[in-house]
């Protein structure tokens, strides 16, 4: 079989690939870069501009002309050879900047250095996950290079109030030889000093004199909508072949849990792109084709798809899954939603960011980073911590007024009511949006306690039962296919080796804790590396466009140390806080109350700190899941906490970032007494009551439907004024 090339960091793979396979490039469909499908010819349009390869360029006529386009003043815009080098001398003005991942890796590169309180950089919409930014979204650079595609209008117009704008005409006018690109600054000043720090003649003449004539064909609105409609197209034509794409804005989709799509889609001659790149590993990024692509892309999915002995013909598995893995929330062949629910959500109308009212979308698989944060970042979960607010009190002011005009007496929906108004505040929108696509995170972790006899389940069941999620056979698997919510298995701390294949994120930090019977469980070290991967993964699923996070976990031996942090923290006494677990006998109980009770007890004096409770009594998966509550809290959208594992956790996270718990709805109560004992400290209600004690998520998935039902009340329902009804006004 022929060698490919390993995947470029940037796309254009093409030529590459054909080399390989001893094609000519015209020969190999290139989907690994992202350019308009419209765009006019712009080869036959430069070759009336050969003449300019003979003189020094000037960029005047140039600049004026895009400046027209823009409708800005020709001393704040300044043409730069392709959008690469306007990031990079922007970067050079301004060194310390933020990238919230998952992001464009050229902002990273040119940085100096990373800091979370610096002035953000923002792609828009979002390169990888194609998603516009919201309206209150904000940043000190947008990068712009794919807005018109995505909106039919040039800009935003955030460089009116103070941004600076980068953009890329090589995309928009698929010509990535010609390198045009501009930053469009928020006032002269600053033109000036990147000017002065741009090479002399680092504009092509070339580019520089076809640039008015291109500009001349611009259609940005007639571009917007064939993007739209071949972006459609080319979410039911993957649908067909079992690949779920996400929801996009933009000129590409991407399809997660596929790693071996790229290889598959390359060998019958078509390149679509790697995102190992922008730290989603697995992921595949499909640039948007014309109509001849999708035609070409169709038929090497077929032969992709061709079985090479007896079975299905075009089944993810065939398409590009390594064997064993299967989409988060499915089993191995059944995708995590339906093929025309995603293409319905992809298909949307440009320009309607991802806040789209209506039915509940298909879940949009997960998408995570492996890699570290880079030297110099900061704390993962102490820069989310900062970003916790309490609940936006217009929203939920608003939502209350919006309650009492409904065409129902008013309170007669109870607790549904405040649940709305919840919502609305953690949106900071009234109505709220919808609470999808909700994903199930499960985090795993062994427990060195298990060696004082708490439980009768040996350690290797953790890693047994990880693979068990990860095949799609587990409860959380059932009930979260039923409620619409895709699920994630993450290992933080598995002690010992998962089965060959079994498809889960790889965030270990050590193999399971100490035994906290006989002192610290881990180090403070550890707690924050944990913490961290909760984040981290939160604002990387937030990015992808999920808007409900739920907890889950799994790890033998952790209501011990779940008991020990609910008893440390709320004060309880370790006794009435420890349950009997997986239902263990009267002994074992006994025995696993005396270790908690010990355990507590050197927490004498720190009790205050959750840094220190998790450090001597606490698990990688509480850590991780305090995290994760603290990002979702950060990142303006619902945690949805299960039971004892999840209130523990969410006992730390409120000590670490003040403000969490209001932001995280209780699922359920679930009959380990620690769990009622946590809610009760935070003063939170659970949902739902259905003597179940099983974790993993279960009892948060089933309250989804009531979150769903609460936002729809304050979108769906007429106010006495617009039903004509009288109102009685009680």
């Amino acid at each position: 079989m022929t060698a490919l090339p390993p995947p470029g960091p940037h796309g254009g793979d093409g030529p590459a690939v054909a080399a390989a396979l001893g094609l000519p490039a015209h020969a190999v469909l290139d989907l690994s870069v992202s350019l308009n499908p419209a765009a006019p010819d712009a080869t036959a349009l430069a070759r009336r501009h050969a003449a300019a390869l003979r003189r020094y360029p000037d960029d005047r006529r140039a600049t004026a002309a895009l400046a027209e386009a823009l409708g800005v003043s020709t001393d704040r815009l300044l043409l730069t050879n392709g959008g690469a080098e306007a990031i990079a001398l922007v970067a050079a003005e301004r060194p310390v900047g933020w990238v919230e991942e998952p992001e464009f890796s050229l902002y990273r590169r040119h940085l100096e250095r990373l800091d979370p309180g610096a002035p953000r950089w923002r792609s828009n919409p979002n390169n990888p996950t194609g998603l516009l930014a919201g309206a209150g979204e904000h940043a000190a650079v947008w990068d712009e290079a794919f807005y018109p595609l995505a909106t039919g209008t040039w800009t935003r117009g955030d460089a009116a109030a103070g941004a600076v704008v980068i953009g890329s005409l090589t995309k928009l006018f698929a010509c990535p030889g010609l390198r045009v690109g501009y930053v469009l600054a928020p006032d002269p000043e600053l033109t000036m000093r990147l000017r002065a720090r741009q090479p002399a003649w680092a504009l092509g003449g070339l580019a520089v004199a076809a640039l008015p004539e291109l500009l001349d064909r611009a259609d940005l609105p007639g571009w917007a909508r064939t993007v739209a409609d071949l972006r459609a197209g080319l979410v039911e034509l993957l649908a067909r072949y079992g690949l779920v794409a996400a929801p996009s804005d933009a000129c590409w989709v991407l399809v997660h849990g596929v790693p071996h799509l790229r290889a598959a889609l390359a060998r019958q001659g078509v390149v679509v792109r790697d995102c190992a790149s922008f730290g989603l590993p697995g992921t595949v990024r499909v640039g948007v084709p014309d109509e001849r692509g999708l035609e070409l892309l169709d038929r090497a999915l077929a032969r992709a798809a061709a079985p090479t002995g007896p079975g299905p013909v075009a089944t993810p598995r065939a398409l590009g899954r390594a064997p064993g893995s299967a989409p988060p929330g499915a089993g191995s062949e059944q995708a995590a939603a339906s093929p025309e629910a995603a293409g319905r959500a992809s298909a949307a109308a440009p320009g309607t960011g991802s806040e789209r009212s209506g039915a509940p979308r298909g879940p949009r698989p997960a998408a995570a980073s492996g890699t570290p944060p880079p030297a110099g970042a900061g704390r993962a979960w102490r820069a989310a911590a900062g970003r916790v607010r309490p609940l936006d009190e217009d929203a939920v002011t608003a939502a209350r007024a919006r309650h009492d005009r409904l065409t129902k007496p008013r309170g007669s929906l109870g607790r549904l009511e405040d649940l709305g108004v919840q919502l609305a505040g953690i949106a900071g929108a009234c109505p709220p949006p919808p609470p999808d696509p909700a994903v199930v995170v499960v985090f795993a972790a062994d427990h060195g306690v298990v060696r004082a006899g708490v439980t009768p389940w040996p350690q290797e069941v953790t890693a047994q039962m990880v693979a068990n999620l990860a095949a799609g056979g587990a409860a959380i698997n059932v009930l979260a296919a039923q409620a619409g919510a895709t699920v994630v298995v993450v290992d933080v701390g598995v002690a010992s080796a998962r089965p060959p294949g079994t498809a889960v994120l790889d965030r270990r930090i050590r193999p399971g804790t100490a035994d906290l019977s006989q002192g610290p469980a881990m180090s403070t070290g550890d707690v924050e590396a944990a913490l961290d991967a909760g984040a981290e993964l939160a604002a990387t699923l937030v990015g992808a466009g999920n808007r409900c996070l739920v907890t889950g976990e799994m790890g033998i031996g952790n209501t011990t140390a779940a008991a020990a942090v609910v008893a440390a923290i709320t004060g309880r006494p370790p006794v009435a806080v420890t349950g009997r677990g997986t239902g263990i006998d009267d002994e074992t109980l006994a025995r696993k109350r005396q270790v908690v009770h010990a355990a507590v007890a050197r927490l004498a004096g720190r009790r205050g700190d959750p840094l220190a409770v998790l450090t001597e009594v606490g698990g990688l998966e509480i850590a991780a899941l305090a995290g994760l509550c603290i990002g979702g809290a950060a990142g303006g959208v619902p945690v949805v906490v299960d039971g004892l594992i999840a209130g523990a956790a969410l006992l730390a996270a409120e000590g670490l970032a003040p403000g969490t718990a209001a932001r995280c709805v209780a699922g359920h109560r679930s009959t380990e007494p620690g769990a009622t004992a946590a809610l009760d400290h935070l003063g939170m209600a659970p949902l739902l009551d259905l003597d179940m004690r099983l974790g993993e998520g279960t009892g948060a998935c089933l309250a989804l439907p009531l979150l769903r039902a609460a936002s729809a009340v304050l979108a769906g329902m007429a106010t006495f004024g617009e039903a004509h009804v009288t109102d009685a006004g009680t």
